[in-house]
């Protein structure tokens, strides 16, 4: 996400943020980056097979190169390890927060496939779009990390609109800039794509989740 938005990632968080937090909480939290990763990964996965694209950021795709059996199972695969990792949380309002998050990213694609071609460029129906398929992922992993700290629900509603407008205000910005209406998220070639498939990835790529969320505390 951070590379998709061209957000510069540090080798380390900022010296003295988060140093002094809970070595589970870290954990948990981490959690929530890697599941939102997978997420992610897998709905990026899928849309390129109900798109039929030959590419993902300039190499091949997995279902151009592999087919779209293995790119569905792929995409699959990932989501059923989200799911066991959310379920390792014990949370049931933050497995709630990320079931949504699924069901937004059908609703999307949904959305895509079937409003009228005239209908598609109002903005109303772009960022109702952009946050099914995009910024609910964002805002609720961001409100679920809050959840995770014990915060209050006002903190946590702050989480919610900082992951949202950190998405849908870049999409807007982008969609101004360029004139594109739809705009793909990615940030995984087939190489990153193949690793996201057989191991979590390094929270490092969702630093942006955690790290002011925990500033609140």
């Amino acid at each position: 996400m951070a590379t998709a938005l061209d957000v510069p990632i540090p080798e380390l968080s900022p010296p003295g943020i988060g140093d002094t937090l809970p070595t589970d909480l870290r954990t948990r939290q981490q959690r929530i980056a890697e599941i939102t990763e997978m997420i992610h990964v897998a709905s990026l996965l899928h849309d390129d097979v109900l798109d039929d694209a030959d590419t993902r950021r300039g190499v091949g795709s997995l279902n151009a190169v592999m087919g779209n059996k293995l790119a569905v199972l792929a995409g699959d695969f990932l989501l059923s390890r989200a799911c066991l990792t959310l379920a390792s949380l014990k949370n049931t309002e933050v497995v709630t927060l990320i079931a949504t998050v699924v069901e937004n990213l059908v609703t999307g694609e949904t959305m895509q496939l079937t409003t009228a071609s005239n209908k598609r460029f109002s903005m109303e129906y772009y960022m109702q779009k952009t946050y099914n398929k995009t910024a609910s992922l964002m805002s609720n992993s961001c409100k679920s990390v809050a959840l995770l700290a014990g915060h209050t629900a006002e903190i946590a509603m702050l989480a919610f609109e900082y992951g949202k407008n950190l998405v849908c205000k870049s999409h807007k910005y982008f969609l101004g800039q360029k004139g594109k209406e739809f705009l793909r998220v990615s940030n995984g070639n087939l190489f990153e794509i193949m690793l996201h498939v057989t191991k979590y990835v390094s929270w490092r790529t969702l630093w942006t989740v955690v790290t002011p969320i925990n500033m609140y505390a």
